[in-house]
């Protein structure tokens, strides 16, 4: 039977993958950026919070929500936001309510809603929407003048890339 060491290092492995292929996005197809962003997020979260040992695996397999309980994490422990960037807390404060924005858009979250991955309809007039076109963060993205794409996906390589160190 795997450790819980062994899935946290899978998890990561798998977000540092899905982190890549975000890099080469970065600029081009918003709406698949952020869902590439969302999932790099959700898998170095529950990687971070099995090496801590505050999830258990059967959690971190079932559960949808491991980023916005990483990001409360960072936010009580400003030495760990310190140390994802260039030593101020205060450099990812605008990127941290995007990594929740994203998660809330997860399609296992936002079932009948806005989310990233299909289409729904809109409640008000019926109409029909999708990710592209009408979710908000996938609007900031495709912006030239927003830094909110290049600043998410450089504040996820440095949470990758710091998670042994902060985590254990």
């Amino acid at each position: 039977m795997a450790t819980k060491r062994e899935w946290a290092d899978a998890y990561l492995a798998q977000a540092q993958e899905d982190l890549l292929a975000a890099r080469r996005l970065t600029g081009h197809a918003p709406s698949v950026l952020c869902l590439l962003l969302q999932m790099v997020f959700e898998k170095a979260a529950k990687g971070a919070l099995l090496r801590s040992g505050q999830i258990s695996v059967s959690k971190a397999c079932s559960s949808h929500k491991a980023a916005s309980t990483l990001i409360q994490i960072l936010k009580r422990h400003r030495e760990y936001l310190a140390a994802i960037g260039s030593g101020s807390a205060y450099e990812w404060k605008d990127v941290l309510p995007l990594v929740q924005e994203l998660e809330r858009a997860n399609p296992q979250l936002a079932q009948d809603g806005p989310q990233l991955e299909y289409p729904w309809e809109d409640p008000g007039d019926g109409s029909i929407r999708w990710p592209a076109r009408h979710l908000p963060i996938v609007q900031r993205m495709d912006d030239p003048r927003d830094t909110s794409g290049p600043r998410l996906v450089r504040f996820a390589g440095q949470l990758c890339e710091q998670i042994e160190t902060l985590f254990g």
